[in-house]
């Protein structure tokens, strides 16, 4: 696994990915943050090759400056589709005007999609000079990054440096939490979250998560027009929806051992068009997982979440 050019920094990084296409065979994830693209200073680049054959199976190109592939890093399975996902660091890249404040781009090892984005904050931090897989540290079945910004300025002193343990759902700014789960196997209750960062208008990464749902089971995400947080009762379950219902399809399975109280998760993607239209606009989301072991004995309902876009 050669570098193509010269000043690349070829190998500047390495992470084993597991296994992304399927064949039994782990992969490889190699980062070059001093590659150049066309008219654009070190975008950075990262690739994973087969670990059976060593052909490229995913590329990951930066922008202007970011020196993507800095750091890299297997992330675990963060959408929960069955396969492996990636974390690649960019820490030079400009975050809302902050130069070289970093950021940390998390991609389905399925399909190189953009999952979502972690971000620096501040001029200079350099957010994203190493990342790493932590696990589940906070136990909502989604894997945890631990990300570094060496030239952070914590507590006032200059560049002392941080790390930080990042969850990557949540609730952001613009999102409102109402209602309660339901209970299904276990006496564990699926969850709501979102990810991608907040709902502004133009977030292409945004969505929705659904976690600690039984393991392997099918679930739906709905939307409603109105939150009705007092709840329609469905058999010892709620509906936190009103007005108009919808499903948003397509159904998912959850990740997990079948049948497994809690270990299920699934990241759903809602990308948010950039239409100044819509910024004030709300709307109200509610999971529903397959689960015997409910109080209705058909399926879990999750806590539900309003979303304004801004």
């Amino acid at each position: 696994m050669d570098g193509i050019g010269a000043n690349q920094a070829w190998g500047a990084s390495v992470s084993g990915t597991g296994d992304v296409n399927g064949d039994g065979a782990p992969d490889v994830l190699v980062g070059a943050p001093g590659a150049y693209g066309f008219w654009v200073t070190q975008p950075g680049r990262a690739r994973i090759f087969s670990g059976a054959d060593g052909t490229v199976l995913r590329t990951f190109l930066g922008t202007n400056g970011d020196q993507l592939g800095k750091s890299v890093s297997r992330a675990g399975d963060v959408d929960g589709d069955g396969t492996p996902d990636v974390a690649i660091g960019a820490p030079t890249a400009d975050v809302g005007g902050e130069t070289d404040a970093g950021v940390v781009r998390i991609h389905s090892g399925a399909s190189g999609a953009l999952l979502s984005t972690l971000t620096g904050s501040l001029f200079s931090d350099l957010f994203g000079t190493s990342v790493a897989g932590a696990g589940d540290v906070n136990a909502d079945g989604i894997p945890d990054l631990v990300v570094a910004a060496p030239y952070a300025d914590p507590g006032g002193f200059d560049e002392a440096g941080q790390v930080k343990l990042l969850s990557v759902a949540g609730i952001p700014p613009g999102s409102t939490p109402f209602g309660t789960g339901c209970a299904g196997t276990g006496g564990i209750a699926p969850s709501i979250a979102a990810f991608g960062g907040p709902p502004g208008a133009g977030n292409p990464t945004f969505g929705l998560a659904v976690t600690r749902g039984l393991g392997g089971a099918p679930a739906l995400l709905f939307l409603g027009s109105l939150p009705y947080p007092a709840g329609l009762p469905l058999g010892g379950c709620s509906l936190h929806l009103d007005g108009a219902v919808l499903a948003v399809p397509p159904p998912a399975f959850l990740s997990g051992p079948f049948g497994s109280a809690g270990a299920g998760h699934r990241l759903q993607g809602l990308p948010i068009p950039g239409d100044p239209a819509l910024v004030g606009a709300s709307a109200h989301f509610q999971w529903a997982v397959l689960d015997l072991g409910s109080p209705n004995g058909l399926f879990t309902t999750s806590d539900a979440l309003s979303v304004t876009v801004f």
